[in-house]
């Protein structure tokens, strides 16, 4: 099998798909801001500032900026850690919760829809192979 071919057409499909509307939505998903939120609505609502730099493998000077735009929007709170003043904590707000939940929502409805548009068995194969290559993914190159 020429998996060389297969990538350039993978790669095809994908540069012709970053025109469809479907595929912005969803992209907007992982844009910084939005991960945060999302990573803090997992998390219990709360993390600290160093574990998001971590997670995002970012500098801490990145998430600071990244936070103090997400709480002049008002999506997030940054407070003294109640077991130790000397950090701060990171916590979601009820507008930034909210404005996940709206996006989180609409676009598992949309692509809830193109899965039934594939049918159930292409659509259980479609989230396995997408689950299997996040985890080869993992794998170092």
């Amino acid at each position: 099998m020429d998996y060389k071919m297969l990538a350039e057409e993978f790669l095809e499909i994908k540069m012709k798909s970053t025109h469809v509307k479907m595929t912005r939505e969803i992209a907007q998903m992982t844009k910084p801001d939005i991960f945060v939120l999302l990573y803090l609505k997992i998390h219990d609502g709360k993390a600290y500032p160093k574990d998001l730099s971590s997670e995002f493998r970012v500098s801490s000077a990145r998430i600071a900026v990244l936070l103090n735009k997400l709480e002049s929007d008002g999506y997030v709170e940054r407070k003294p850690d109640e077991n130790d003043n000397r950090q701060t904590v990171v916590i979601l707000s009820s507008k930034g919760e909210k404005l996940i939940n709206d996006k989180r929502e609409i676009v598992v409805l949309k692509f809830a829809k193109l899965l039934e548009l594939l049918g159930p068995e292409d659509a259980k194969e479609y989230i396995r192979l997408q689950r299997k290559l996040c985890e080869a993914m993992k794998a170092p190159f």
